[in-house]
């Protein structure tokens, strides 16, 4: 768990089906390597906290998190889950760290975090 940095790059999402997430992710260095780290909240719930959470989960395991095109983890649902309230600069954040050697600088501004929302039809 790292505490969420100020120049973390943040995205909202909302479902189909009613409800709101957001999602915030940086790098850092653990151990010589390229680490991610994040959460998600979930803003606007709907209908049963169930429903919403498992949308939210089956959300992270499709989002990706880049930089320069080249990604750095897929499935997010390593990410810790926050309230709105706690949604922000210096949260508890966890991490996964990847197989990638630390690059220095990475600037968090130039990560690209990506989550698919969408459902397939049956």
């Amino acid at each position: 768990m790292r505490p969420l940095a100020e120049d973390a790059i943040a995205i909202k999402k909302r479902f189909r089906k009613g409800g709101k997430m957001r999602a915030a992710a940086m790098a850092t260095e653990i151990n010589g390597r390229i680490a991610v780290c994040g959460f998600l909240a979930i803003e606007k719930r709907i209908d049963g906290i169930g429903a919403t959470v498992a949308m939210v989960s089956q959300a992270a395991s499709n989002g990706t998190v880049s930089y320069n095109d080249v990604v750095l983890v897929e499935n997010l649902r390593f990410m810790n889950l926050v309230s709105p309230e706690r949604f922000g600069i210096g949260t508890s954040a966890a991490c996964r760290v990847t197989d990638k050697p630390w690059i220095t600088p990475i600037k968090n501004v130039d990560l690209d975090l990506r989550i698919r929302t969408y459902r397939k039809r049956d």
